[in-house]
């Protein structure tokens, strides 16, 4: 058993080696409480796929604890609480083909479900639909058979399809945005009758439209989300447009300027005029306020809105911003909160540690779910692992604890930091358990015993999409280095670790991250203790890759210790498992089959390196992302090492490249390569601008292609390397050095 005591970086290169201490224990577990995939959920890996290929985009849970899931297809499916299809429900598939276009879908008293949505092929009125627990229609709500339809008072046209459903106290309150572009709110009773004591429009009862405040009259209100406080005080948030974003200039789309408004109603449905200046709303400009920097415009669209334990609202809102100097948009969003009495803005919450990509920040937020003092936001965001030619995306889920006076911070204890996006408060579905070329989560809902339901897709180039219920678990779980998927010890190529194996059956597993053709060695040293090991290569559904008995690593003479080297053909997560000689069969999905060995038990050394070179980022998959307008300090740090660097272009920009050693005794040689690797040009020592010639590289080039494209440093005799594979290197000189990158 071990414990990590410590976790440093040493410097070779940047940040090139990572080592961690250890410290052998006797005989204990150690536990973890981050969310992990529920295996009583599905078929055993907490995933369930819908077989009619249709996506999920709402949740509801019954008080039974069955979920109910709304699809893209106005198709609801009914599964039990261990995700098998509940053939008590519909015709005995599980499944009810509504009578309305469905949006949203919600239980009611009385064992009753309802949906919103428009009538089938009507994008001009509102629908609710009620039915009974079993997903017959329910006859005593509407008409009779079960629905309701509403333009409003007068025929006037001042209702449009829901997009939000609320329940008080028996009735429905809906929004939604009309056809003139507005937005609206409406209340039915429990039987679905317009409520003619609500609302603030003349002649349309039971509606109330709030103020358009787009800029051009032939633009829409957007994405309107209601939420009702415990006073029945009503909020809606809701995007605007105010101008088209500039002129790029290029075949991608500008960002047009998009603000929210948050409007305030009391419960009759009249303007709450004490919020805001007087006419019942708020406005707000996140690229305006300062939150996410300098921007000349931002597309912010509400994705959803809430009301915290405090009475406070937030909400959360996607952006989409210009950099006009580096042309590329950054998308991601923010949590904005608001005082509920007079709409005062009182915090921004920027959440910028993920999402990361050299083409400008990915993250597309979905939805909130609120459980207690704690806030999750569910949606796709980029996973930088390279720079492949698909996009590399992924579902994640992002904690918020809330203090008591509403404030919002990043809530450390929600996941364990594992992987290559180690984010303490965020999880990411491209984690081991979950791995998959794209994947993303669009809606969530919370049980009553805190497990996490995600809607979601997922696919693996070029198989079609899949569409997923995925459900996580909070409940304590083994970290322990002899336990199967779950217990595994994260590694980074480079680590050296110590441990033992502490009895004959003990097992140590161990998990790692790598690229698609990495080779790897993975060599085991007793130090001189008995122990006599055995090692096992593992795929990550538990296939056998590789093991070894008795084999000597480079260098080394043949002993009684493992060594492995293998070529991974595709990116991913895979395992290693370490027991003691004749212990060679354990099941590591399983944790069956394992017996003790027939060699000694004893202390071990773990070194987990690539045998062709032990330099991480001299490679086009492994580049260290650079923007234009940057300078980085790093060094040639011995004398085979090499920094490659990854940059976006568009068609026709001109970029300087300029090297300086600063004093040091680095002669450095610069090379420039395309994605294929293929040289574009390079140089050995060069004066930039206003600089003298001295032994350090200048390059001025013109990019007649948009992409991505990459600069190599070594030392000056060392210029013959592939930046493909990383082989190739010659020794040369070393030292530090500074790169700036300029646009001309």
């Amino acid at each position: 058993m071990f414990k990590f005591l410590s976790a440093g970086r040493k410097k070779v290169g940047m940040n090139k080696i990572r080592q961690a201490a250890i410290e052998v224990l006797e005989e204990r577990r150690l536990f973890a409480v981050g969310p992990t995939l529920d295996r009583a959920f599905g078929g055993g890996d907490g995933i369930v796929t819908d077989t009619a290929g249709e996506q999920y985009i709402d949740l509801a849970y019954q008080g039974d604890g069955k979920l109910l899931a709304l699809t893209s297809n106005s198709t609801l499916v009914r599964y039990n609480t261990n995700g098998s299809i509940d053939s008590a429900f519909g015709g005995g598939d599980g499944r009810v083909d509504l009578p309305i276009d469905a949006r949203k879908v919600t239980l009611v008293s009385g064992n009753r479900i309802v949906v919103v949505g428009n009538p089938t092929d009507d994008f001009t009125t509102l629908a609710l639909a009620r039915l009974t627990i079993s997903g017959s229609v329910d006859t005593t709500f509407g008409g009779g058979d079960g629905v309701t339809t509403y333009i409003g008072a007068g025929g006037a046209d001042r209702t449009g399809p829901a997009n939000d459903l609320v329940v008080r106290s028996g009735n429905f309150f809906v929004s939604g945005v009309n056809a003139s572009g507005d937005v609206y709110v409406a209340k039915f009773d429990s039987n679905g009758s317009p409520d003619n004591a609500f609302g603030s429009d003349s002649g349309a009862s039971a509606v109330t439209t709030l103020p358009n405040l787009s800029a051009s009259s032939d633009r829409r209100m957007l994405s309107p989300s209601l939420s009702i406080n415990a006073n029945g005080q009503i909020f809606i948030a809701a995007s605007y447009f105010i101008a088209v974003g500039p002129d790029r200039g290029s075949e991608f789309t500008s960002p047009s300027e998009y603000d929210v408004a948050v409007y305030a109603l009391n419960a009759n449905g009249s303007l709450a005029t004490t919020f805001g200046g007087g006419d019942a709303y708020v406005t707000t400009n996140i690229a305006g306020n300062g939150a996410i920097g300098n921007s000349p415009t931002s597309e912010d669209i509400v994705r959803d809105l809430t009301i915290l334990p405090n009475g406070q609202l937030v909400a959360l809102i996607g952006y989409r911003t210009l950099d006009q100097e580096a042309n590329r948009d950054h998308s991601h969003f923010v949590l904005a909160r608001f005082s509920p009495g007079n709409g005062q803005l009182l915090e921004v919450e920027s959440d910028t540690s993920f999402g990361f990509r050299p083409g400008g920040d990915y993250v597309l937020p979905s939805e909130l779910a609120l459980s207690g003092n704690k806030l999750h936001v569910v949606g796709q965001t980029n996973v930088f692992n390279n720079f492949d030619s698909r996009d590399s995306n992924s579902g994640f889920i992002a904690r918020y604890a809330i203090a008591a006076n509403g404030q919002l911070s990043a809530d450390s204890s929600f996941n364990v930091a594992i992987g290559p996006h180690p984010t303490s408060h965020l999880l990411l579905a491209d984690h081991p358990y979950l791995a998959s070329d794209s994947t993303s989560y669009n809606s969530i809902a919370i049980d009553l015993q805190g497990r996490i339901m995600t809607t979601g897709g997922r696919s693996d180039y070029p198989t079609p999409a899949e569409y997923t219920l995925s459900r996580f678990t909070f409940n304590e779980r083994y970290v322990d280095n002899d336990s199967t998927l779950e217990g595994a010890v994260y590694l980074n190529p480079g680590d050296t670790v110590s441990g033992a194996l502490a009895t004959k059956s003990d097992i140590n597993m161990y998990l790692f991250y790598v690229e698609a053709g990495t080779t790897l060695g993975f060599d085991i040293d007793t130090g001189g203790s008995p122990l006599d090991s055995y090692m096992r290569l593992f795929s990550r559904d538990g296939s056998t890759l590789a093991q070894n008995d008795n084999a000597a690593a480079p260098g080394e003479t043949l002993v009684k210790s493992p060594y492995i080297s293998y070529t991974f053909a595709e990116k991913g997560f895979y395992y290693l498992g370490l027991s003691v000689a004749g212990n060679n069969v354990y099941g590591m999905t399983d944790g069956n089959y394992a017996k003790a060995g027939t060699g000694a038990a004893g202390a071990y050394t773990l070194t987990v390196f690539a045998p062709s070179t032990g330099d991480p980022n001299d490679q086009i998959t492994t580049a260290i992302p650079i923007y234009a307008g940057n300078t980085l300090s790093n060094g040639i740090d011995n004398s085979t090492d090499v920094d490659i660097f990854v940059f976006s272009v568009k068609a026709g920009e001109r970029l300087r490249f300029d090297i300086d050693n600063n004093g040091s005794p680095l002669d450095s040689y610069m090379r420039i390569f395309n994605r294929a690797g293929a040289k574009l040009a390079s140089n050995d020592n060069a004066a930039a601008p206003g600089e003298q010639l001295h032994l350090s590289p200048y390059l001025d080039l013109t990019f007649s292609q948009a992409g991505f494209y990459y600069v190599g440093i070594s030392g000056k005799t060392n210029q013959s390397y592939n930046p493909l594979t990383g082989l190739g290197d010659v020794a040369s000189s070393m030292g530090a050095y500074t790169l700036q990158l300029l646009r001309v």
